[in-house]
Formats: C-alpha cells, sequence, structure tokens
C-alpha cells in the first residue's frame, strides 16, 4: 500500500517535511518550536494548497509593547534620505500614526499612515506605509523593504502581521 503523506511543513530557509495528518505535522511544529530560538515562520499545505501561516511570534502568542515615539532613517531605493517617526498607534492592526520627512524637507506630521501592499503585473515589489500628503493630497507610499528595522519592529509590535512576515 501506497504511504500518502498529505500535509506538507515548509519552515522558511528549511527544506519541507511531510505529514500523513494535520496533528502529526502541527506536533512536529511545537517540537520546531522549542528547539528554534529566533523568530520563524512556516507554511502548512494540504495537498499543496495553504491552509495555514504561522510564526513564533503568533504561535507563542507574543507582542511586544510598543514605544512611541521611535525614530527611523534609511536611504530609500530611489536614493532619498527618509526619516519616519512613528508618533502613536491606532485601534487597527492596519494603521500607525506617522511624521514624515525626505531629504530633510518635513512632508507629514502626526497622519495616519496605512501598512499594506500593491497588487498587479506593474505593481512594485514589498510592503509599504501609505498616506495622504498634506502637501499635494497625493497618496504617498514609502517601502518599508528599504529600512528593515521598521519593517521588523511593525510586525513585533503587531501591525498587519500577515503580510509583513513575507517580508521578514
Amino acid at each position: 500500500m501506497e504511504n500518502i503523506e498529505k500535509f506538507k511543513v515548509k519552515f522558511k530557509g528549511w527544506n519541507p517535511r511531510f505529514f500523513a495528518s494535520y496533528e502529526e505535522a502541527m506536533g512536529f511544529i511545537e517540537k520546531a518550536n522549542v528547539v528554534l530560538d529566533d523568530f520563524w515562520l512556516v507554511k502548512v499545505y494540504d495537498d499543496g494548497k495553504l491552509i495555514k501561516k504561522m510564526n513564533s511570534f503568533d504561535f507563542n502568542n507574543i507582542k511586544l509593547k510598543a514605544e512611541f515615539p521611535k525614530t527611523f532613517t534609511f536611504t530609500s531605493f530611489r536614493g532619498s534620505d527618509v526619516k519616519i517617526i512613528l508618533e502613536k498607534d491606532t485601534n487597527s492592526i492596519y494603521d500607525i500614526i506617522i511624521s514624515v520627512a525626505v531629504n530633510n524637507k518635513q512632508i507629514a506630521n502626526n497622519i495616519k499612515a496605512n501598512i499594506s501592499s500593491f497588487m498587479g503585473t506593474e505593481a512594485p515589489n514589498g510592503v509599504f506605509l501609505v498616506f495622504i500628503n498634506p502637501n499635494n493630497n497625493r497618496k504617498t507610499a514609502i517601502r518599508l523593504n528599504d529600512c528593515p528595522k521598521l519593517l521588523k519592529y511593525l510586525f513585533y509590535i503587531g501591525k498587519n502581521r500577515n503580510l509583513l512576515e513575507d517580508y521578514i
């Protein structure tokens, strides 16, 4: 009789492991959690279809306490010097209040920014802070991939983890 291994467990950076039952797959993840002492991301597939994504923070129910204000400075992929200050939290996992300066010019103060990504074949790859620029009333997007420390911090404090975990 053929041994069918239906559930695939794929830890980021590891070769996939296969299991006959969901319970066996979850047991493996629990054992791996004890061994892994840093951030981990795992995807569970049922017959090739993604059924669950977990990471060490969700699995262990960890959410770090956010500190505000918190400043991040970096150079964007277009060469601009960017300074983002996380001013305060919101009640939404998708939004945060920020102030932004680009090339030492203040462009937004205490404005709500959404953590999102763009879709489509022409869309830029990555995750972004998107806000309405008060100077020209246009949507402005700052690529979080350009500042891994900011991206990780937003993830660690519980902001849009489903999206951010794929970019850490």
